[in-house]
């Protein structure tokens, strides 16, 4: 098991919300191995747990950070700040090499990276979802459909390890693509996925981008 895998899976195992790893990590989980690098670690956790998150990672040694987009972050005190509900959350561990906090005044703070992957357990990233009794639901804004997925098949265990399953991630990932890093996962997952989470996958591209996608195609020769 991966260093960071496991030391974030000893750090996150007493909390008393429900979480998951997404994004790179967790299509590497999906595969059985480490096929990249990674920029970060990326932590799904729940609306209605956002606060219950701020409590648990409120402790020595770390800083929380309220993410305000455009690469400005502000620092969370350990509270709820009504403006900043929903919005993900970056958990800083003090001396990380990953990233610079700049201070632009007024608890705001331009974020900068210091280098390409991280290598130390000095940094979480929480994504904030949403879900139902039954689903895991994929919400993007009023103007897009809500996509949903048995919470069962949505979030999925390697060795115990909680993890977003690939056909979700890369749902998500389909916004960027045109990235190295989305191709990739694009292309060790769908290598893996069965045809069940194929076809919600395509299905899902084809609820969220009515007008085509270039992952819709490929998907269709798979």
């Amino acid at each position: 098991m991966n260093t960071l895998i496991s030391q974030t899976k000893e750090l996150l195992q007493e909390a008393n919300f429900d979480w998951a790893f997404c994004g790179g990590w967790a299509i590497d989980l999906f595969c059985g191995e480490q096929t990249r690098k990674h920029s970060d670690i990326d932590i799904c956790a729940f609306a209605e747990n956002r606060d219950d998150v701020i409590k648990f990672m409120d402790r020595p040694n770390w800083t929380l950070y309220d993410y305000c987009g455009g690469g400005i972050v502000h620092l969370n005190a350990g509270h709820h700040e009504e403006k900043y509900a929903g919005k993900s959350l970056c958990c800083v561990k003090d001396g990380n090499r990953f990233f610079h906090f700049i201070p632009l005044g007024d608890g705001m703070f331009r974020q900068e990276y210091r280098q390409a992957d991280q290598t130390e357990l000095d940094y979480i990233d929480f994504m904030f979802n949403k879900r139902s009794e039954v689903n895991f639901l994929c919400v993007w804004s009023d103007a897009t459909p809500t996509i949903e997925r048995t919470l069962d098949n949505a979030i999925l265990y390697s060795e115990g390890i909680p993890y977003i399953a690939p056909e979700i991630a890369m749902l998500y990932d389909s916004r960027e693509h045109e990235h190295d890093d989305s191709e990739h996962d694009f292309v060790i997952a769908t290598a893996r996925m069965n045809n069940e989470q194929k076809a919600w996958l395509t299905n899902s591209l084809h609820l969220r981008y009515p007008h085509g996608h270039p992952w819709i195609d490929r998907l269709k020769v798979l």
